[in-house]
């Protein structure tokens, strides 16, 4: 059946169908080179202003795998693309988050876990906004990730959100910061920060 997919592609290049039964092929073989190079050749396939959804899930496809593998900078060149073409699906949103997230493009991606919080509900929704604070936290916006967390408190009436976001604002060491969600400010002597923010206790679902 694969042999006969090859023949295929070789009358025609861009039969996508082909191309999509050899990256599943690929992947269930775990063979990343091969999976790779089908679904930057499905990329190409597939025409984004006739198909652009199709063409999102194939960048989105190729995201995760050069995720998987720590290759995060392609992965975020992928995710972007998937972003044009389809820039208000969940899946697509919350990939190009993580993958600027991972690049280190930690303001970027808190726009993309804004946007990708106003696509959900519920507990997906506090979900993306728990990760945005974070990103803005660690994108050196702590007055902004304090915010968020207010909100969240305030929004979903647990009280863990002013509890974290005291102890963000404490690990800031930032005494504007501390007076913001009520904190005594220490004696004025010397301390470390960090620009990770404590791990978010998370929502059960």
């Amino acid at each position: 059946a694969q042999d006969r997919r090859r023949a295929v592609l070789r009358l025609d290049a861009k039969h996508q169908d082909a191309l999509e039964m050899l990256v599943k092929l690929a992947l269930a073989k775990k063979d990343d080179d091969a999976a790779e190079l089908a679904l930057e050749a499905l990329t190409a396939a597939i025409p984004p202003r006739e198909d652009p959804v199709r063409a999102a899930g194939a960048y989105l496809d190729l995201t995760a795998l050069r995720g998987r593998v720590g290759r995060w900078n392609e992965a975020l060149a992928s995710a972007e693309h998937a972003f044009e073409l389809d820039g208000t699906n969940a899946a697509v949103l919350e990939a190009v988050a993580d993958a600027r997230e991972h690049a280190g493009k930690h303001l970027e991606a808190a726009e993309a876990w804004r946007r990708l919080a106003g696509a959900r509900v519920g507990s997906g929704r506090a979900k993306a906004l728990e990760q945005r604070a974070q990103s803005l936290y660690r994108g050196g916006k702590g007055g902004d990730a304090i915010e968020v967390l207010l909100d969240l408190r305030r929004e979903t009436g647990e009280t863990r959100y002013r509890e974290e976001a005291e102890l963000w604002a404490r690990q800031s060491n930032d005494p504007a910061l501390m007076k913001r969600v009520g904190v005594q400010p220490p004696s004025p002597v010397g301390g470390a920060t960090s620009s990770d923010p404590p791990e978010i206790t998370r929502t059960q679902t």
